[in-house]
């Protein structure tokens, strides 16, 4: 369970990510990307005391609230074929842990992928759609890196470290996953790591820098998208 403070950052944290990092649904689909999210971003909005995901049409019109949660819900992707979004969300009052959460696109069939007593953050989904990379504090706080599949809701977890990981980042056949890794929470001197998907194979792709690292395989990005 984190604590208030460690939660209120997280939250403002994670907001400012989701909004700077907004899925633009239709340039990052690789397949036909659903019609519900065809043209739009989709991106996490403070109004007033809550967080809620939003979708908006890349010109500006069509604002559409797909979250209305007592508690706040950010970190959102879609996935490769536009038909659903994962994210990140409070809503669980008795522990008031991070859990993952996954909804259509257009914000209905809303349920819980994660359900314990520590905190999940940064889904990314494989480019098949059929698997999550996520970041989670279960293993004593510390933060590493697991996969779910799901289609069977089974959970593999990618590393196991004192260190702390963070943006996972798939490569386009989906058969390895790039991270960050810090020393600590509260130290900024981070590496770039890649890990094969089922485990196994963990290689450093670059040393010690300060400013903060996203992994991303040139294959992802593309003219237009909002990354």
């Amino acid at each position: 369970m984190v604590s208030a403070p460690v939660r209120t950052k997280a939250i403002a944290l994670a907001l400012v990510a989701s909004t700077s990092a907004a899925i633009l649904a239709a340039q990052a689909s690789r397949g036909a990307p659903s019609a519900e999210l065809q043209g739009h971003i989709v991106f996490a909005r403070s109004v007033g005391d809550n967080v809620d995901l939003y979708s908006l049409l890349a010109d500006g019109t069509g604002l559409r609230r797909l979250t209305s949660a007592a508690e706040a819900d950010f970190e959102p992707t879609v996935s490769p074929d536009g038909s659903e979004i994962a994210f990140v969300s409070y809503r669980d009052f008795k522990t008031a842990d991070a859990d993952l959460w996954l909804m259509n696109a257009n914000g209905g069939n809303q349920r819980r992928l994660t359900d314990d007593v520590t905190s999940e953050s940064t889904p990314a989904w494989s480019p098949d759609g059929t698997r999550i990379a996520f970041v989670s504090d279960r293993n004593r706080g510390r933060r590493d890196l697991y996969v779910m599949n799901l289609r069977s809701g089974r959970v593999r977890r990618l590393t196991t470290t004192h260190k702390e990981e963070t943006e996972p980042t798939w490569s386009p056949d989906g058969k390895r996953i790039a991270f960050a890794r810090y020393p600590s929470p509260n130290n900024s001197a981070s590496r770039i790591l890649v890990v094969a998907a089922d485990g196994g194979g963990l290689r450093l792709l670059s040393r010690k820098q300060r400013s903060p690292p996203h992994p991303r395989p040139a294959a992802q990005r593309k003219p237009g998208m909002v990354a």
